[in-house]
């Protein structure tokens, strides 16, 4: 729906994967690379992109960010155990061409079809629970990954109230550069908690905080003059003893 309304290149998970000759065997930083030569072809630098379902961990998520492919929104979609649990319920597989159906919201096309159907064996609550609570403990630390761009919706809401609200976030306009709007700096040695403090202001007020190490990481990705000029000092763990010219 996102993607008919933005025009965007959809990947999902299997799109991704399929990008390395290994498959779902592929290292994070496999993965990553496949993907910033991808994002780099004309549909998706012209059109924009939604990765659906990745990455999954937080070492593909960090392989990710390593590569300057750092989003500028990140939707989690939220829904109580029972809700999901009862959603699986009514999912069906044809096994005739592969297919899979829902009873309500994506009913067979026709009776012959809907005859033929059989229940997904792996869709027991037991399952599910299983599977959401390993999802749970991968989500934590996606979300503390993506803290700066993240926004969690409701999925249990209607569908359609749920993709006006994610269709509502992804095309808010810009932050106002209005005079009065805060410009903050924090320095300080490494440990002092920048970064702690920059999360505590923006949560309190509202900022947005810009991270300069995501900065740089997409310099690079970009492969910009001055990311060209700072790859070879990231890539031996020098962010901080780059030289200045005064």
């Amino acid at each position: 729906m996102l993607a008919d309304k933005l025009g965007h290149v959809v990947l999902n998970e299997n799109d991704i994967y399929s990008l390395c000759s290994s498959g779902v065997d592929a290292t994070a930083k496999e993965l990553a690379l496949a993907i910033k030569a991808r994002l780099k072809q004309p549909d998706c630098e012209k059109r924009g992109f939604i990765l659906v379902g990745f990455p999954v961990n937080e070492q593909q998520a960090k392989a990710m960010r390593w590569e300057g492919i750092f989003p500028e929104y990140a939707i989690f979609l939220e829904a109580p155990l029972q809700t999901l649990i009862e959603r699986e319920a009514g999912k069906r597989l044809d096994p005739l061409t592969g297919e899979t159906y829902h009873l309500i919201s994506n009913p067979p096309p026709s009776v012959c079809v809907e005859n033929r159907l059989v229940s997904l064996p792996a869709n027991t609550p037991e399952k599910i629970k299983s599977l959401l609570e390993a999802y749970n403990r991968e989500t934590v630390l996606l979300q503390q990954i993506y803290a700066s761009v993240m926004k969690t919706v409701n999925a249990a809401q209607p569908l359609s109230d749920m993709y006006a609200s994610v269709l509502a976030h992804v095309t808010q306009p810009p932050r106002s550069l209005a005079l009065r709007t805060p410009r903050i700096v924090l320095l300080g040695f490494a440990g002092c908690g920048k970064k702690t403090q920059a999360g505590l202001l923006a949560n309190k007020y509202g900022l947005l905080t810009i991270n300069c190490g995501d900065l740089i990481r997409k310099e690079i990705a970009n492969s910009t003059l001055l990311g060209k000029a700072m790859k070879s000092y990231v890539a031996r763990n020098m962010p901080g003893k780059i030289p200045f010219n005064h």
